[in-house]
Order: structure tokens, then C-alpha cells, then sequence
């Protein structure tokens, strides 16, 4: 079959050099082609570049060229493969509409990300980041000392009665703690369902840990939550109170008029308490 090239004629068999050598390339008649055809190079050994033509959807094969240009009825595409490529894989890249989309194959083809012309990008899988790595609000940038998210995380921790910040003689009963952790900032729920104190020093403080993050190490931490509690002994108001630099916190006690204090372990009824407890922290 013969084609037109400028004002050269090409035979369909030549080669890319040669058809480029016929024409010419630096005006508006480059290289003009039958619907259905296109510019199948060489380079190197192999035979790494094709036009295919085909009026449905693209289905890869072993034969496939490390670049191929394929139009469907979709859209047009580049595929690409490499020699490590499995058969059947091969990755598309192409234009549909006015959206530039990329599609990935594990035997056929399904869409996994999708830039509009307004630049919103839509994937079909989570968005994996470098750890320490972000998402950048700079451009809305305030008086705030940083402007990246860089971490997000959902989990369980488990809450112990002990009556000490670290180590000391821990109680026992059923526990059960959720937290989620947004940047620095933790959100942490809990509770303790007929605790018993038996070994713990009854005039400590008592103290739960166990927290899913150590908190940030500022001496003017100031952290307060709700607290709720079954058979417990109490004078006042309770709330969280958290210390700097653990992963410990005592119950507030709070009396009108009198100095701050926190339950002790005598405050509890061995076997029969309850504690209920929610709270916000930064973590270090």
C-alpha cells in the first residue's frame, strides 16, 4: 500500500528514518496517515513502537510492543511495557475526553486514576505516602507553626489501673481503649469494667496507662476530659489529667473552694468499679 508523505510518495514498508527521509517534517504536511495506521519504529533490536487500530476495548497480549499506540472506542492510549512486564499487564495512559486517565490490567483493565482538564484527581485505590511525608496546606498558610498532615491511624490500645505513672502494682478487671490519631492530635476513648486492686498501694494516686502515645513533653500541658464511674468513691467533679512526656493520666478531683486532688486507690471498690472516660492529647 502506498501513502502520501508531503509531496513524496512511502511505501507502508518502510521504515521510520526513511519515511521521515521522503518527507517534508519541519512543515504542516508532516506525515499524513490512513485512519487505522501509524508509525511503527525500530530501535535497537527489537521493534518497540506500533499504531493498533480497534474499534473495542484493548486487550493485552504477550505480543504486545514496549510502546504501542492503540485508539478504541474509549479513547486513544499509549501502552507501555518493559521486559519485566508480566504478559497481559500491560499499563495504558491515555485521553478520554478532556480527562487524562491511567488504567492497569491484572488479566483486564479497570480505570485507576483519573485528572480532569480542571486538575481533580480521582484514584480507585488509597494514596500511599513516604513515611514523614504529607499532605502540603502551605498555599492557605496561616500563623501556625506547620501546615502538613502527616499522619492519620485508627487503632485499639488497652487501659490498666496502677498506682504509679510507670511500673508500680497494676490492678486487674476488663479493659477495652479506642483511639484515632489525626497529625499530633489524639482522641482517645476508654473503659474499666469491675477493676480490682488487689497488690496496689491503697493511699497512691491512682493512675491509668497505657495510652496508645506517649504525650508531648510541655511543662504547661493542660489536658481535660469527661469521666464517668460506677461504686467509686468521690467529693467532686472528675476529669482526665494528663502529665507531660508518659503515657499515663490520673481523675481529677475537684471540690469548690478546695485545692485540686485525684482519686486514690482507695477510692475504688475492689471487684466493682467502673470507669468510663474520653479525651483529647497531643502526642509527642
Amino acid at each position: 500500500m502506498l501513502k502520501t508523505v508531503s509531496t513524496q510518495l512511502a511505501l507502508a514498508s518502510d521504515t521510520l528514518s526513511e519515511i521521515l527521509a521522503k518527507g517534508n517534517t519541519s512543515g504542516p504536511n508532516d506525515i499524513i496517515m490512513d485512519a487505522g495506521y501509524g508509525i511503527n519504529g525500530t530501535l535497537g533490536a527489537t521493534t518497540p513502537a506500533s499504531v493498533v487500530a480497534t474499534t473495542g476495548t484493548f486487550s493485552p497480549s504477550t505480543g504486545d510492543t514496549p510502546l504501542s499506540i492503540i485508539t478504541t472506542t474509549s479513547g486513544v492510549f499509549a501502552s507501555f511495557k518493559d521486559g519485566g512486564t508480566t504478559a497481559g499487564r500491560t499499563p495504558l495512559v491515555g485521553a478520554i475526553g478532556d480527562d487524562l486517565v491511567l488504567y492497569t490490567s491484572a488479566g483486564s483493565y479497570s480505570e485507576k486514576l483519573r485528572i480532569t482538564a480542571a486538575g481533580e484527581a480521582t484514584f480507585s485505590g488509597n494514596v500511599v505516602l513516604a513515611s514523614g511525608k504529607g499532605i502540603d496546606f502551605s498555599a492557605t498558610a496561616g500563623t501556625g507553626t506547620s501546615e502538613l498532615l502527616d499522619d492519620y491511624e485508627e487503632g485499639t490500645w488497652t487501659p490498666n489501673i496502677s498506682d504509679a505513672v510507670t511500673g508500680g502494682n497494676v490492678g486487674g478487671g476488663f479493659y477495652d481503649g479506642r483511639y484515632t490519631k489525626v497529625g499530633n492530635l489524639v482522641y482517645v476513648t476508654g473503659y474499666m469494667i469491675n477493676g480490682t486492686t488487689a497488690g496496689m498501694t491503697s493511699g497512691n494516686d491512682l493512675y491509668i496507662q497505657g495510652l496508645p502515645f506517649t504525650s508531648i513533653n510541655e511543662s504547661s500541658l493542660a489536658v481535660s476530659g469527661s469521666v464517668t464511674t460506677s461504686a467509686v468513691t468521690t467529693t467532686g467533679n472528675l476529669t482526665t489529667n494528663l502529665l507531660n512526656n508518659v503515657t499515663a493520666f490520673r481523675i481529677s478531683e475537684s471540690v469548690s473552694g478546695a485545692t485540686e486532688d485525684y482519686l486514690e486507690v482507695s477510692n475504688l471498690s475492689t471487684g466493682n468499679s467502673d470507669l468510663f472516660f474520653t479525651f483529647s492529647y497531643r502526642a509527642a
